[in-house]
């Protein structure tokens, strides 16, 4: 009797107590499953919040660079601005100095060509003079008599003279307008040496201009990079 109760109780804990374990795991299961679904509603019911923005951080101010005054930059920089003015100045003073040079080297040549006609004219008038004496003292018969042949040596003696005249006068307007080139290229010389002298001028005050506009800058830096400290 005693062992058939044993032998239902080793049984009932054999069979009995797997089907315990096996309920309990389910009811732990379902338990877990439970609890998911509460903490995922719990989850859904928060208020979405939107995502933290990082703002930019404000930028430091930056300090500005001085300005360093040379006078001699700001001097070639004043001569560059105005070498436009320069070239323009001087183009007008070699173009009025060529004009004027033309204008002489033409007048040179009529007077050379005026002075060639002039010659031309001189021959030919007295060599119809001496021909009309020669034709004279043959009609006369005195051709070879001391008469003809002074008259021929007169008129001979006034070509030359008259020839020499005219070349003079046209060595003498040769002295003029030589004269005439001169006081343009002195003209010429003048006006560049005034050109310079205005340039010079010109250049000084610009560099003044650059430069105080320079120490406005570097003052203007130096009070902002003090306000920075």
């Amino acid at each position: 009797m005693n062992i058939l109760k044993e032998l239902k109780k080793v049984w009932s804990n054999a069979f009995g107590n797997g089907e315990e374990k096996k309920a309990k795991d389910e009811r732990s299961e379902t338990l877990e499953a439970l609890k998911g679904e509460i903490l995922k509603a719990e989850e859904e019911r928060k208020p979405v919040l939107p995502e933290r923005t990082e703002l930019p951080k404000a930028p430091e101010g930056e300090r500005m660079e001085r300005v360093e005054i040379d006078e001699e930059s700001l001097r070639a920089q004043a001569g560059a601005s105005l070498k436009g003015y320069e070239t323009e100045k001087l183009r007008g003073i070699e173009e009025k100095a060529a004009k004027e040079r033309e204008k002489l080297e033409s007048e040179a040549k009529a007077r050379e060509k005026e002075k060639e006609k002039s010659l031309e004219e001189i021959d030919k008038a007295y060599s119809q003079a001496k021909k009309n004496v020669e034709n004279d003292a043959l009609k006369r018969g005195i051709a070879r008599s001391s008469i003809a042949l002074a008259s021929a040596a007169a008129l001979e003696n006034g070509r030359a003279d008259t020839r020499t005249q005219a070349e003079r006068e046209y060595s003498a307007a040769l002295v003029e307008l030589d004269r005439l080139l001169g006081e343009i290229e002195s003209g010429r010389i003048s006006s560049v040496a005034d050109l310079k002298a205005d340039m010079e001028s010109r250049i000084a005050d610009k560099t003044e201009q650059l430069k105080a506009a320079a120490e406005k800058s570097d003052r203007e830096a130096l009070k902002y990079n003090n306000s920075l400290t």
